[in-house]
């Protein structure tokens, strides 16, 4: 797994914070992420997407396998809590358990149906224990 790093302008992390904090989702989520061969880049990219949303995944990049998208506007908690939402998509999707297809139609449903979703539920269920376990991993002061 080669993890690659967009700051475009985010002052609020470190790409060292960034990287680690990657890992420390991905080994969490899955006990064999080392076997997989994919590149994912992480951006920041306040101009990207709707108002809404804090973060996505994509995987429809010609050079990358993965591309996950986080809002850099939000504080550095929050940012580092999306990573950790969207690193489980990414799991759910490394997993078979999410496909591309079904990633684009959760972006249209309405309200009620996207926080009924089992993946959504999943992803907002593990997000803040993610990122618990990251910052006490590397004795992170909040």
């Amino acid at each position: 797994m080669y993890l690659f790093i967009e700051m475009d302008g985010n002052k609020k992390l470190t790409e060292d914070e960034i990287d680690k904090a990657f890992f420390s989702y991905m080994k969490n989520l899955l006990d064999d992420y080392t076997k997989y061969d994919i590149k994912v880049c992480v951006t920041f990219d306040s101009d990207y997407s709707q108002p809404k949303i804090s973060g996505y995944i994509l995987d429809d990049d010609p050079d990358l396998d993965y591309y996950i998208w986080i809002r850099k506007s939000m504080n550095r908690k929050q940012q580092l809590i999306t990573m950790a939402h969207e690193c489980v998509h990414l799991k759910q999707m490394l997993k078979n358990e999410l496909s591309s297809e079904e990633m684009r139609k959760a972006e249209t449903l309405d309200d009620s149906a996207y926080w009924d979703d089992p993946r959504e539920i999943e992803a907002f269920g593990r997000e803040l224990g993610l990122y618990v376990k990251y910052i006490k991993l590397f004795g992170i002061e909040v």
